[in-house]
């Protein structure tokens, strides 16, 4: 399973979070369209995640 991991130092972190998961989830499932790519998010405090799907 790939893993990507980022610092980021920002004021505002849980917009730029919001949006970095939603840009990154819709680019997934668009790359992943022909086979049917399902992407799930996970937080790591336990609180459930997103889903997305084509």
């Amino acid at each position: 399973m790939a893993r990507s991991a980022a610092r980021v130092t920002t004021d505002r972190p849980a917009r730029y979070a919001k949006q970095l998961a939603a840009h990154l989830g819709r680019h997934l499932v668009r790359f992943g369209t022909r086979d049917e790519l399902l992407v799930e998010w996970h937080r790591d405090n336990g609180e459930p995640g997103t889903t997305q799907s084509n």
